[in-house]
């Protein structure tokens, strides 16, 4: 470009030396003169010719570089936008993990707080248990003391807290020791404490995925309408509740490896419903749009998911803060008259030996726990 300027630059010279000869008349000096001003005119227009094309090839080299270097920004902005999306939905799903990893902490710590309180008391219940076998002295003695008794019943009360429930046994004194220990066996099969703990610790986290789906449909009631414009991305074409739906698969293939227990069954009919609800919107997406009576029926489903997982989470929450493990021992109850041949010092002693058996059985439970 600078020698074309260069070039172009001396052709006013030229112009004026020729214009100055025509003007002098005389057609010999014309003759002589006019032919090589207009030669090197010619010559300086050849030249700038060249030199233009070389300059446009050396142009169209710079634009198919930018016109590659654009396509190349564009397919990196949509590799790297993928990636940043799949990036925020990593750490959505970290900050759920993570918030549940508190969770689980915060409610272990308060079990385990719990459960060494029961150890002692499981101790001490054991120890006033073998303390109340009656000895030879206290049976001769009790022989004058009339009634016999015939059941046994509630051998265990009172063990409600984040992780199990009431313990009710109900028993005839008539059953021997080892029916009863089987019982109470049973019984603990249906309370694990790190399962509830597991389960419960999942509330947060299924309330908030149940959440993100109302709010995706911008429902807040059954008139409302679906808001169907921000449930699909037309440029990935996904529907963008399947996310949610990934995060519920996960939490129940997390809850399939936890103890089963009621509140595994609640939270794991929690997700499924969620689920359901995730496949049809992904049903509905495309098309942005449903029938009147299927758009009310989704929009019932969620709103009885917000209900149920509302309560699941409050549940929680109140599971949380009582205790573990109740503090008190298994209560005794008197029997009636079991058979007339029994005496008081049998009765006393029978009576005792049952109160140890549950006694022990209640520190093994509890040392298994913990």
């Amino acid at each position: 470009m600078d020698q074309i300027r260069l070039h172009t630059a001396q052709v006013p010279n030229y112009m004026k030396t020729a214009v100055k000869i025509l003007f002098q008349g005389n057609d010999e000096v014309v003759k002589a003169h006019l032919p090589d001003q207009l030669d090197n005119i010619r010559v300086i227009a050849d030249d700038c010719i060249e030199l233009s094309d070389v300059a446009k090839r050396r142009f169209s080299d710079v634009i198919n570089i930018i016109q590659e270097l654009l396509e190349a920004c564009v397919n990196a902005e949509h590799f790297y936008g993928e990636e940043l999306a799949a990036i925020k939905k990593k750490l959505e799903e970290s900050k759920l993990r993570e918030q549940s990893a508190q969770e689980i902490k915060k409610r272990t710590e308060k079990a385990v707080s719990a459960i060494e309180k029961e150890l002692d008391q499981a101790n001490e219940s054991y120890k006033k248990a073998l303390d109340s076998l009656p000895s030879g002295w206290e049976m001769i003695g009790m022989d004058f003391v009339s009634g016999i008794t015939q059941s046994v019943t509630d051998m265990i009360n009172g063990l409600t807290s984040v992780v199990t429930q009431p313990v009710n046994l109900m028993c005839s004194a008539s059953k021997q020791i080892s029916d009863t220990m089987g019982r109470i066996k049973d019984q603990e099969k249906s309370s694990d404490l790190v399962a509830e703990i597991n389960v419960y610790s999942k509330a947060a986290e299924i309330l908030n995925c149940a959440q993100t789906i109302q709010q995706t449909l911008n429902v807040s009631s059954k008139d409302d309408d679906i808001d169907w414009t921000k449930l699909y991305d037309q440029k990935h074409k996904t529907t963008n509740t399947d996310f949610i739906a990934k995060q519920f698969e996960r939490i129940s293939e997390t809850l399939n490896n936890i103890s089963d227990c009621p509140a595994k069954t609640q939270a794991q009919k929690l997700c499924k419903d969620g689920t359901e609800i995730c496949n049809q919107l992904a049903k509905y997406a495309p098309d942005g749009k449903c029938d009147k009576v299927k758009s009310t029926e989704i929009i019932k489903e969620v709103l009885d998911l917000i209900k149920l997982a509302h309560s699941f989470d409050s549940k929680s929450k109140d599971i949380t803060n009582s205790p573990a493990i109740s503090p008190k021992p298994p209560m005794m109850y008197k029997e009636g008259n079991k058979s007339e041949n029994m005496s008081a010092s049998q009765k006393a002693t029978e009576n005792a030996r049952f109160a140890i058996e549950q006694s022990r059985a209640q520190l093994n439970k509890t040392r298994e726990t913990y």
